[in-house]
C-alpha cells in the first residue's frame, strides 16, 4: 500500500479531495535539508537533514494541483452516495429557457 493517498471528504455539503501522507518519520518524503534555501538534494547532500519534516509530496500537490499525482491502478475506488439539489436543477432549466 502506498504511503500517500487521496481522501474524499464531505465538508459543508461539498465533496473535496485531500492529498494525505501516512509515511512515518524518517521516510524519504519527510527528509529535507535543515537549510530552507536548499531546494534540491540527494543522499550525497553534506548538510544537516531533518528526518521528520513535512512531506514534500504534499507540498508538490498543493503547489502543482491534482495533475501532479496518478493512481496506482485504474478502476473505481469508491462509490459515494450523493443528494441532488432540485434548486440547482431548476436554475439550470431557467438558464436554458432564457436563451
Amino acid at each position: 500500500m502506498s504511503e500517500h493517498s487521496v481522501e474524499v471528504v464531505a465538508e459543508f455539503g461539498e465533496l473535496n479531495f485531500r492529498f494525505v501522507c501516512n509515511a512515518p518519520a524518517g521516510s524519504p518524503c519527510r527528509r529535507r535539508p535543515a537549510d530552507p534555501d536548499v531546494e534540491e538534494w540527494d543522499d550525497t547532500y553534506p548538510g544537516e537533514i531533518i528526518m521528520d519534516g513535512e512531506c514534500w509530496a504534499v507540498e508538490w500537490v498543493s503547489n502543482l494541483g491534482w495533475e501532479a499525482i496518478r493512481p496506482e491502478h485504474d478502476g473505481t475506488y469508491v462509490s459515494i452516495p450523493v443528494a441532488i439539489s432540485y434548486e440547482a436543477r431548476d436554475a439550470y432549466r431557467r438558464s436554458k429557457t432564457a436563451k
